[in-house]
C-alpha cells in the first residue's frame, strides 16, 4: 500500500499519533492512559506497523461460523499464500484482524457494513488496498469491537448477502495493563558496552548486516518508516528506510529507499520484504519486492549501494503480470551471494512467483552472473508452495543450499535443501533431526488467547571462512513447540506451547546432521523463543539470536537474547540485549513482519540490532547492542 500517495492515510497517522503522544505512556509501572482513546484508531493499526495490510494475501472461515453455504460464501483470515493453510481457519474471529469474504461471484470492492446483532450499530469497514484479484477483497475488524454476534453484510455477485460472524474484542487484561522496569543485569553491563537506536518504525521484517573486513560499517533496513514531513505538519508511513553507520553503529544516517535510487530513473517504488548481503569491497546488496512505473503488482528487484551515496536497482523479475496467480508477481524473496573469487559475485534469490509460462505460483530461483545486472528464472517446480524456502547460503565449495520449512495442517517439518546442480537447478532434500512435529502458534501472552504469528526458520548458515576450523560446516537453526494444547478459547484450536530454539550441523555437505541442541537455556516456565537469526564469525565462532518471552509471560512484551557457540555442541549462558522490555501489539497477529535477520558477527564482537520501543501497536523504533562476546561464557 502506498501512503505516500494517500492523503487520508497520512490524516490517520497523524490522529494516531496525537493520541499516542497525549494518551498513551509507559513509564516504568505507570498503566496505559485512556485506552479507549487510542483503541478508536483500530481500523488504522495495521496500517501504522504493516501487520496485516503489507503482507497478507488469503484466508477462509470455519462452516459454523460462515453462513449460506448454499450460496457458497465464506470468510477467510487474510494471510500470504506461504502461511500454513489452517492458519486461515480460525476457530474464533477476533478484532484487529483482516478478513475476506470468498464466493465465486465478485464481491464490491468499496465497502462492507458490520452490524451488531444486540445493539443494532453498524459500521463501515472499508476494503483494504491490494494487489490481488478484485473478487476477495480485504477488510479490517476494528481494533476497538466489543465481543459480540455480528452481521456482515456486502454485496456479493450483485446482491446484498448477511454473514453472521462471531467476534471476540480486547479484554480488560489486554486493554489495560502496565509494563515494568527491569533492571540490567551484571553479565549485561560487562558483555554490552554500547546501544543506539538506529531509526524510528523501521523494525519491520528488518535486516541488519556488516561488511566482512570492516567491523565499523553497518547498514539496517527495515520496512514501514514513519517520518515526519520535511514541509512541516503531518507524518507519512514510508516503506523502506535504510540506514548506514561508518563507526560501529554510534551514528547513523537515514534515508527512504525510494529517495535515494539514482538508477534507473524513473526509480521503481520500494515495497520491503528485504533481505541484504555485504560484499568484501563494502557494499552492500538488497533485494526486496518493488513495482516500477506505476504498476501495483509486485516485482522483484536488487539495489546496491555503498556506505554513502545513492543506491542502483535492477530487476529480478518484472511486475508486469495483470492477473497474478499469488498476489504479487515476486514474493518473499530470499538472497544468497557467492564471492568466492575475485571479481563479479554470482547472485541467487529465491521468490514466491507467478512464472513465466505457468499459471500458478511456484517457489522460484533467479541466478544473476554478472553481479546482479541481469537474472534468469528457473521453476523450483517439486516444491510447489508448500516447502517454503525461508534461507539462503552458499558453502565454501560454491554449493547452494536453502532452509524449506512446512507447517501445514498442523504439521511442522523443517529441512535442507542442497543444490547440485543450477542449470537448470536440482537438489536433494535432507531432513533435519526430529523434523516432523505437531504445530500450531504461539499464544501472545498468558493472559490472552490470541495467535502470536512468528518465523521459525531454518535459517541456514555456512562457515567459509578461511581461518575457521570448522569452514565448510553447514548450521541448521530453527523453533519448535515443546507440545501442543487444545484450548476451545484459543484463536485457534490448539497453541503451541514452549517454544525453543534448536540447532545441528552438518559437515559433510548437509548429508547427515548431528544431533540438535537448545540455544535457549530457560529450562522451565513454558517461555516461547522464535525469531531465530544466525551469524558464523571469521574464528568459526556461531552467533544466534531470537526474540525471548521466558520474561513477564502474562504481559504483551517480548526481550531479544544472545548467545554463542565455538562448537556448534554447547551454548553459552543466554544473554538479553535489550535495556527495556520490548512491547508487543495486544491485538497479536505479526507485529514484526516474516521474520528478522539481527546479527553482525566479529572475532571480537557481535552486533544484535532488534525492535524496540513501547506502544500498544507494538515497537516504535529499531535499535542494537555491541556485544563483546569474549565475555559471554
Amino acid at each position: 500500500m502506498d501512503t505516500n500517495e494517500n492523503p487520508k492515510v497520512d490524516r490517520t497517522i497523524d490522529r494516531i499519533l496525537a493520541l499516542l503522544r497525549k494518551e498513551y505512556v509507559i513509564m516504568g509501572s505507570t498503566h496505559v492512559k485512556a485506552w479507549r482513546a487510542w483503541l478508536l484508531v483500530g481500523l488504522a493499526a495495521g496500517i501504522l506497523i504493516g501487520i496485516i495490510l503489507v503482507a497478507n494475501r488469503s484466508g477462509e472461515f470455519e462452516p459454523t461460523k460462515a453462513v449460506d453455504t448454499n450460496q457458497g460464501i465464506s470468510v477467510e483470515l487474510h494471510f500470504p499464500p506461504y502461511y500454513g493453510d489452517f492458519l486461515r481457519h480460525p476457530q474464533k474471529f477476533f478484532s484487529g484482524r483482516a478478513i475476506r469474504i470468498i464466493s465465486a461471484f465478485p464481491v464490491t470492492l468499496d465497502s462492507a457494513l458490520l452490524t451488531n446483532s444486540t445493539s443494532g450499530i453498524s459500521q463501515t469497514l472499508s476494503a483494504a488496498e491490494s494487489e490481488e484479484e478484485s473478487t476477495s477483497p480485504v477488510f479490517e475488524i476494528p481494533a476497538s469491537i466489543p465481543t459480540g454476534r455480528y452481521i456482515l453484510t456486502a454485496e456479493v455477485g450483485g446482491q446484498q448477502q448477511q454473514i453472521p460472524i462471531d467476534i471476540q474484542g480486547l479484554s480488560d487484561a489486554e486493554s489495560s495493563f502496565a509494563i515494568p522496569d527491569v533492571a540490567a543485569s551484571l553479565s549485561q553491563l560487562i558483555a554490552i558496552p554500547y546501544r543506539a537506536k538506529i531509526c524510528n518504525f523501521c523494525f519491520w521484517e528488518m535486516v541488519f548486516a556488516g561488511v566482512p573486513n570492516d567491523p565499523l560499517k553497518l547498514f539496517h533496513v527495515g520496512s514501514w518508516a514513519l517520518s515526519e514531513s520535511t514541509s512541516g505538519g503531518g507524518y507519512t508511513l514510508n516503506p523502506g528506510t535504510l540506514s548506514r553507520s561508518a563507526d560501529a553503529g554510534r551514528i547513523w544516517s537515514s534515508a527512504q529507499v525510494n529517495a535515494i535510487v539514482a538508477s534507473p530513473n524513473p526509480p521503481p517504488k520500494y515495497r520491503g520484504d528485504q533481505k541484504m548481503g555485504t560484499l568484501n569491497d563494502g557494499s552492500f546488496l538488497l533485494s526486496a519486492n518493488a513495482s516500477a512505473f506505476g504498476n501495483p503488482i509486485y516485482g522483484g528487484f536488487l539495489y546496491s549501494g555503498y556506505a554513502s551515496g545513492g543506491l542502483a536497482a535492477s530487476v529480478i523479475k518484472n511486475g508486469t503480470s495483470t492477473s497474478p496467480a499469488c498476489g504479487s508477481y515476486a514474493d518473499y524473496g530470499k538472497l544468497a551471494i557467492d564471492q568466492r573469487l575475485p571479481g563479479t559475485p554470482i547472485i541467487y534469490v529465491s521468490e514466491i512467483a507467478s512464472l513465466t509460462g505457468q499459471a500458478d505460483c511456484w517457489n522460484a530461483l533467479y541466478i544473476s552472473q554478472d553481479g546482479g545486472k541481469n537474472f534468469r528464472e528457473y521453476g523450483l517446480y517439486p516444491l510447489g508452495t508448500a516447502n517454503l524456502i525461508r534461507s539462503l547460503s552458499v558453502g565454501d565449495d560454491g554449493t547452494l543450499y536453502a532452509g524449506v520449512n512446512s507447517y501445514y495442517d498442523g504439521f511442522f517439518a523443517p529441512a535442507v535443501l542442497r543444490f547440485t546442480a543450477m542449470n537448470p537447478p536440482s537438489f536433494v532434500t535432507s531432513p533435519l533431526p526430529n523434523n516432523s512435529t505437531a504445530f500450531a502458534p504461539p499464544r501472545l501472552s498468558n493472559a490472552s488467547y490470541r495467535a502470536w504469528h512468528a518465523y521459525y526458520g531454518p535459517v541456514i548458515i555456512a562457515d567459509t571462512n578461511p581461518a575457521s576450523p570448522h569452514r565448510g560446516r553447514v548450521y541448521a537453526i530453527w523453533a519448535r513447540p515443546e507440545k501442543i494444547i487444545t484450548n476451545t478459547n484459543f484463536e485457534y484450536s490448539s497453541y503451541g506451547y514452549n517454544f525453543d530454539i534448536y540447532e545441528s550441523f552438518s559437515d559433510d555437505h548437509a548429508q547427515t546432521w548431528s544431533m540438535p541442541v537448545r540455544v535457549n537455556d530457560d529450562l522451565e516456565g513454558g517461555g516461547d523463543q522464535i525469531f531465530p537469526s544466525a551469524a558464523v564469525s571469521s574464528d568459526g565462532v556461531l552467533h544466534v539470536a531470537f526474540v525471548d518471552h521466558r520474561n513477564f509471560q502474562n504481559l504483551p512484551v517480548f526481550d531479544v537474547y544472545y548467545a554463542k557457540s565455538s562448537d556448534g555442541v554447547k551454548f553459552s549462558k543466554n544473554l538479553r540485549v535489550n535495556a527495556d522490555l520490548i512491547a508487543n501489539s495486544i491485538l497479536g497477529g505479526r507485529t514484526i513482519g516474516d521474520y528478522l535477520d539481527m546479527i553482525a558477527a566479529y572475532s571480537r564482537k557481535a552486533y544484535v540490532a532488534y525492535p524496540c520501543g513501547q506502544s500498544p501497536l507494538g515497537p516504535t523504533a529499531a535499535c542494537m547492542a555491541e556485544i563483546n562476546h569474549s565475555f559471554v561464557k
